[in-house]
């Protein structure tokens, strides 16, 4: 059963903790990571994972020492899917994060109404076909799904305000009526997070027709996305995949 961790990066540790996708089983499975980065030379990198609802022992994870600041790619092979309380020794330091998880994440499929003429104009010029399979509306408001994504996933990191570092999706946005586009988001499982939503405006872009939208998520996992238009609300579920984040600074 696949599985995926979302950790936030605690800034006032001696490591970082981001999320792989994980593998409950086999810790060969080179899927079955969780990426640990260190800052200062040290020893004794012990990862301990603990569930907190079953009664099941703790996993204990011994790595071998560093000689100064570097990547761990790690397995923790825990044996069941649930919540579990993870905490790392590094150094004669001790950081922890709690691992809220759900397996699965509704993504939202293609669906509802096609767009009209309208809305498949960019500044006056056509775009797109109603046809295509992958258009998700409400009669007012589309998008397409899923959102694309580069090759290079790596390619998704971008920093925030303050240099921190984030997640960024470019999605578009069809009207079929005036207006301008309004978005927020949050994450379906585990803690909040950041996000920051820029989008085109009706001066830049006219009262209908597409408008671009650069959106901002402060972790990886199943996200609900709101956009809206007017009195006009379309929710999108979408999984915003691990990007090889690096650290935000202290």
């Amino acid at each position: 059963m696949s599985v995926r961790y979302a950790l936030a990066a605690r800034r006032t540790a001696v490591a970082f903790i981001f999320g792989f996708p994980l593998r409950v089983g086999d810790p060969t499975d080179p899927a079955n990571k969780i990426l640990w980065i260190v800052r200062t030379p040290g020893s004794g990198l012990t990862i301990r994972a603990t569930p907190l609802h079953a009664r099941r022992p703790a996993v204990t994870v011994r790595l071998d020492d560093s000689a100064g600041p570097e990547i761990y790619p790690s397995y923790v092979n825990v044996p069941t899917s649930g919540c579990w309380h993870l905490t790392l020794q590094w150094a004669g330091h001790t950081d922890s994060v709690d691992l809220p998880y759900d397996p699965s994440c509704p993504v939202t499929p293609p669906s509802g109404p096609r767009p009209p003429r309208v809305a498949l104009q960019n500044l006056g010029q056509p775009m797109g076909s109603a046809s295509d399979p992958g258009w998700y509306g409400n009669g007012t408001l589309w998008t397409e799904l899923p959102p694309g994504l580069p090759a290079n996933l790596a390619d998704l990191r971008t920093t925030g305000p303050g240099g921190a570092s984030m997640i960024g999706l470019k999605v578009g946005w069809n009207r079929a009526r005036p207006g301008a586009v309004s978005i927020t988001a949050r994450p379906l499982h585990g803690p909040p997070a950041r996000f920051i939503a820029h989008v085109g405006t009706v001066s830049e872009y006219g009262p209908t027709g597409f408008v671009p939208s650069n959106l901002m998520f402060g972790r990886a996992g199943c996200w609900q996305i709101t956009a809206r238009l007017g009195d006009h609300v379309l929710p999108v579920v979408v999984d915003i995949p691990f990007a090889a984040m690096t650290p935000s600074p202290p």
